[in-house]
């Protein structure tokens, strides 16, 4: 749990990607934001045809976490086809 006092040791990261089962992917995606401590922000989730569907998330994690260790994270599920952080949020960071 992020407490006001610790705001300062966590990033916002803007996430988004695909995903062949839209259900089953947003419920392990957001499975593993709880799991991992991390906060989401925003969320817009956005279907296709069929069951795929289209995903932008933004999540405050640990500033010691390394944007790609958060997408390692996040991707290994099979329902999700891709994921990518966009830096609009950050536009300081290299």
């Amino acid at each position: 749990m992020i407490s006001p006092e610790n705001e300062l040791d966590f990033q916002e990261l803007r996430v988004v990607g695909a995903m062949h089962n839209a259900i089953d992917g947003m419920v392990r995606l957001l499975n593993d934001v709880q799991r991992f401590g991390f906060r989401l922000t925003s969320l817009h989730l956005q279907t296709q045809d069929g069951m795929a569907a289209e995903i932008a998330m933004t999540i405050a994690v640990p500033a010691i976490w390394d944007p790609a260790q958060v997408l390692s994270r996040l991707t290994r599920h099979e329902a999700v086809l891709s994921l990518s952080v966009k830096d609009d949020l950050n536009p300081m960071r290299s």
